[in-house]
């Protein structure tokens, strides 16, 4: 069964966010080898299914940003009206503390 069918099968309205998480501190080689692989799959499905809902990540900050930059999920925002990405201001936010 897949997440669009749960989705549906909990009430999600048609265009509701669903999150998928990576629930570990992944390296790069792991996202390049079987994250965004996984994330690839999950856009296709929805596609085929006629894009029921729209797709976002959580997890850690390197993850959410290679899978929002490949495409893969709907970027998200702090500011919908700024459209501010979310990851730009992790980043922002570490060179401010690291004094770059």
């Amino acid at each position: 069964m897949s997440a669009a069918h749960k989705a549906e099968e909990h009430g999600f309205q048609p265009g509701s966010r669903t999150y998928f998480a990576v629930d570990y501190d992944a390296v790069n080689d792991e996202v390049t080898a079987h994250t965004l692989p996984y994330f690839r799959s999950v856009k296709n499905q929805m596609q085929r299914m006629g894009n029921p809902y729209q797709t976002g990540t959580d997890g850690p900050r390197n993850v959410r940003s290679r899978v929002a930059k490949e495409g893969y999920v709907e970027p998200a925002f702090i500011d919908a009206q700024l459209r501010i990405p979310l990851y730009d201001i992790f980043e922002n936010c570490n060179r401010i503390i690291r004094g770059a």
